[in-house]
């Protein structure tokens, strides 16, 4: 039944404050109905409803065209956690959200290979004192995963990097949830996250020193925290099975982060940026040798980068360097603040 052809029986306005000539109250009722339109907002609270993914593919759902997507036949599909993450990325607001099969499948491998990663990394870590003693357990060929060779010690360069990050995220992550901004909230918990320690993996192991024991426990814990309320089985296994807690993480509140290193927040887009400039060098090069024609760049060589630097700023940068100084001189800028609203407008 359609809920407009009783909806004037129970209340007369719009906003179901006023009772309907029906005199039923919305205790009075145990519906079971589909809702598929933004015409039903404020009225469902008369409901016990049964919500269906309205939009597949970017098509509204039809039986007809065979797109008719139940909560139970994409759970069945796609497993619970894959498809909750499918359904978080399918946007938030009053817009009509997108049911992605190719996410839900991709969340599946995704979670699979993320769970692999915690357990190898925790169940199999080597733990070594030194970037030295890490590049001779590496080079010996004795362990399988080299991720699973981890430090001990004091944080390099790399790490306060990622830690940094991880801060960063995790509050942003808890903000997002806290909105109900369930696309945003995964993209920091999962998909930033993610991609965090896979820059703080290749850059470890490419300057020989390989990641922090401490960091690694740390992400896999925030990593499970931060994706608790959307996948909730794995985040579940992963604290109370790889990282031996000992009750569920149901009972675990969000971590406590403290606020991000501004000078660290510039250090990393600086590193990140003048990596990515090389990588684009590199690339442009292969492309004009594949076309035959004559470059300088060997790729079978090994490769040298040389970084010039200049110590203090130009004469004519200086002068306007000491006018903004002396125009802000007393006053206080709430680092903090602009950090997060500029992060708000980049998500």
């Amino acid at each position: 039944m359609a809920y407009y052809t009783i909806a004037p029986l129970l209340h007369k306005d719009i906003f179901g404050k006023e009772l309907g000539p029906a005199n039923v109250k919305p205790g009075h009722m145990t519906l079971e109905v589909n809702i598929s339109g933004k015409d039903l907002l404020g009225k469902a609270h008369y409901l016990h409803t049964r919500i269906e993914l309205i939009i597949t593919q970017q098509q509204k759902q039809s039986k007809s065209s065979g797109n008719f997507l139940t909560l139970s036949a994409a759970t069945a599909k796609y497993g619970a956690d894959a498809a909750r993450v499918a359904m978080g990325d399918a946007g938030d607001g009053i817009e009509d959200a997108n049911f992605e099969e190719s996410v839900a499948n991709s969340s599946i491998l995704k979670l699979f290979e993320l769970k692999k990663w915690c357990e190898e990394t925790i169940f199999e870590a080597h733990l070594v004192s030194s970037a030295e003693e890490y590049a001779k357990v590496r080079d010996s060929n004795k362990v399988k995963n080299t991720d699973s060779i981890q430090r001990t010690g004091s944080f390099g360069f790399f790490d306060k990097i990622f830690e940094n990050e991880l801060n960063g995220l995790v509050q942003q992550a808890k903000t997002h949830y806290g909105a109900t901004n369930y696309k945003l909230a995964l993209k920091a918990g999962l998909y930033d996250l993610t991609s965090a320690r896979d820059s703080y993996r290749s850059s470890t192991a490419a300057a020989d020193v390989g990641m922090c024991a401490e960091l690694v426990s740390r992400y896999i814990e925030y990593q499970a925290l931060m994706l608790a309320p959307i996948a909730p089985h794995w985040a579940d296994y992963v604290w109370t099975e790889v990282l031996k807690k000992p009750s569920t993480i149901q009972n675990a509140t969000f971590p406590n982060v403290p606020d991000t290193n501004p000078e660290l927040n510039a250090q990393t887009a600086y590193v990140r940026g003048t990596s990515s400039n090389i990588t684009s060098a590199e690339g442009a090069q292969q492309k004009k040798m594949a076309k035959g024609k004559t470059v300088s760049f060997d790729p079978t060589k090994d490769k040298k980068l040389v970084i010039f630097a200049q110590a203090e700023y130009p004469k004519w940068q200086a002068r306007y360097v000491d006018l903004v100084r002396d125009a802000f001189d007393g006053l206080t800028v709430d680092v903090k603040t602009i950090t997060t609203k500029a992060a708000d407008k980049s998500a």
